[in-house]
C-alpha cells in the first residue's frame, strides 16, 4: 500500500471504492473533491480506486496524491479520536 506523509497506510489504489468508503468514511470528502460522486453506486462496490480515478480523468501521478490525501484524512481523524480519550 502507498504511504502518506505521516507514514501510515490504510488505503491503497487497488482497494475497491466501496470498501474504502465503508471502512473509512473520512475518505468521502477527498473522493468528492476529485469528482468521484458515484461512491454509492453499484460499480463503486467492485471498482478499484485506481480504476475509478482513471475513469474520471485522474492520471497515474495524481492517483498517488489522491490516495495519500485519503490516508492523511484517515490519520487526522484517528489522531483526533485518540486525543479525545
Amino acid at each position: 500500500m502507498p504511504e502518506d506523509t505521516t507514514g501510515k497506510k490504510y488505503v491503497s489504489e487497488d482497494m475497491p471504492i466501496g470498501e474504502v468508503v465503508a471502512n473509512y468514511p473520512e475518505a468521502v470528502p477527498v473522493l468528492l473533491k476529485y469528482g468521484l460522486h458515484c461512491i454509492g453506486c453499484q460499480i463503486a462496490m467492485m471498482e478499484t480506486l485506481r480504476d475509478g480515478l482513471l475513469a474520471h480523468g485522474i492520471n497515474e501521478e495524481d492517483i498517488k496524491r489522491v490516495v495519500s490525501e485519503i490516508n492523511e484524512a484517515i490519520e487526522k481523524v484517528r489522531k483526533a479520536l485518540e486525543e479525545e480519550k
